[in-house]
């Protein structure tokens, strides 16, 4: 009977796999579900500005990323057209107040929400002070 000791290294795209049995000179990464390091934040935005939104996640493969927005507090989620980066940003409506946003991480292994992030729109009568 032969025991093989296999250990998993953290790396920041996945988990890297330290044979032991074999003299610790077998490593290779193994498939890592996305998690993220960076959520998005929630902010106060004036109409007619610009709101921008950031994550950051990890994953091996590396994730990519999809956006969704939320009209009735995260409810239900719709994928926004277009939105395929660690960054979305837009021209603030009046419609977009109390809107919530969130990223989707998704890479071969699984897809990941981050946590949302509620837009607050400022009415433009109060940007002018």
């Amino acid at each position: 009977m032969r025991i093989v000791l296999k250990w998993l290294l953290p790396t920041s795209l996945g988990a890297l796999v330290l044979c032991v049995a074999c003299g610790g000179s077998s490593t290779g990464l193994v498939d890592n579900a996305p998690h993220f390091t960076a959520q998005p934040a929630s902010q106060t935005v004036y109409s007619g500005a610009t709101a921008a939104f950031t994550v950051a996640a990890n994953g091996y493969p590396a994730p990519t990323f999809t956006w969704e927005r939320s009209n009735d507090a995260g409810a239900t989620w719709t994928p926004i057209a277009g939105a395929t980066s660690s960054s979305y940003g837009f021209t603030v409506q009046s419609t977009d107040t109390d809107a919530v946003f969130r990223a989707v991480a998704t890479n071969s292994v699984a897809s990941t929400n981050s946590l949302p992030a509620t837009l607050t729109k400022v009415p433009a009568v109060y940007a002018a002070g």
